[in-house]
């Protein structure tokens, strides 16, 4: 609230000559008044401070989505990982059959070679 006050000074200061000129030359109906240029100083200050808000506003849901991708992603990447897991032993697995069944073969196929008609 300070800082608008100081706004508000700073800016009537500045204003003033100018004010001062306008009714010094007989434009005294057309010059703002002081109490004009603070209606608009304070209008520009609202319309400002809503503007911010707005922004903020803005920045949280796009924080909070942001937040929410994350957290899937995350769940995501464990899910997948525990799917590699698995489909890793489920490959070892199938490997020891294949070795076992390819050695049940070659026993096989060794008796069959050895096997004569009668």
């Amino acid at each position: 609230m300070r800082t608008v006050t100081r706004l508000l000074l700073v800016a009537c200061i500045l204003l003033a000559p100018a004010l001062l000129l306008a009714q010094a030359g007989g434009a005294q109906d057309k010059a703002p008044t002081l109490s004009d240029l603070l209606n608009r100083v304070r209008t520009g200050w609202a319309k400002h401070n809503e503007e911010i808000t707005q922004r903020e506003a803005q920045f949280l849901a796009e924080k909070n989505q942001r937040v929410t991708m994350l957290k899937e992603a995350k769940a995501r990447l464990a899910s997948e990982q525990k799917r590699g897991e698995t489909l890793e032993k489920e490959f070892n697995g199938n490997e020891s059959k294949i070795t076992q069944l390819e050695e049940t073969l070659r026993i096989r196929l060794g008796t069959m070679a050895t096997w004569t008609p009668p």
